[in-house]
């Protein structure tokens, strides 16, 4: 059976129903691809969705990642979350945003950020959406209310400065 998508085209379809592909290998970013476009092979779309799944609680990205780059590079952040996470299913494939930090988490995250040797923390991050209407007001809400886990975080790219 041929795969019908043309990202999976180039690769053999018998090296991915007998398992050949070494998953580990792949970052997180192709097989959130290969997830989302693999309809012809069903085993396959299942082993990537269990390799994400054991990659979801990756410490890549931490709060005080996320800050250097929002608040001290000012920067906004389009934030590309692992499928079949929490925030990729409460989200979507990707969203672009500025930080909400009171002013305590401010003070908080700039000593963790500057400290030596550096200290990183993980949980949960509240934010804003800059991309007028791409989530529903429901979404927004909890968005900007209760956030998103940076374990859920694949990928971070950077935009224009605010």
């Amino acid at each position: 059976m041929k795969p019908n998508c043309s990202f999976l085209c180039i690769f053999q379809p018998k090296t991915l129903t007998k398992g050949e592909m070494n998953l580990e290998e792949l970052d997180s970013k192709k097989l959130a691809v290969i997830w989302e476009h693999c309809t012809a092979n069903p085993d396959l779309k299942e082993k990537v969705e269990q390799e994400l799944i054991l990659r979801k609680g990756n410490r890549k990205f931490s709060k005080e990642y996320l800050f250097s780059i929002n608040r001290v590079g000012n920067k906004a952040l389009t934030i590309h979350f692992i499928p079949t996470t929490p925030g990729y299913l409460k989200f979507g494939k990707s969203i672009t945003v500025d930080l909400i930090l009171e002013e305590n988490e401010v003070e908080q995250l700039h000593k963790t950020y500057s400290s030596q040797p550096p200290i990183r923390t993980y949980g949960l991050v509240k934010s804003k959406s800059l991309i007028y209407g791409s989530l529903s007001a429901e979404q927004d809400k909890e968005l900007k209310q209760t956030g998103y886990d940076c374990s859920d975080i694949g990928m971070v790219e950077y935009e224009s400065e605010l």
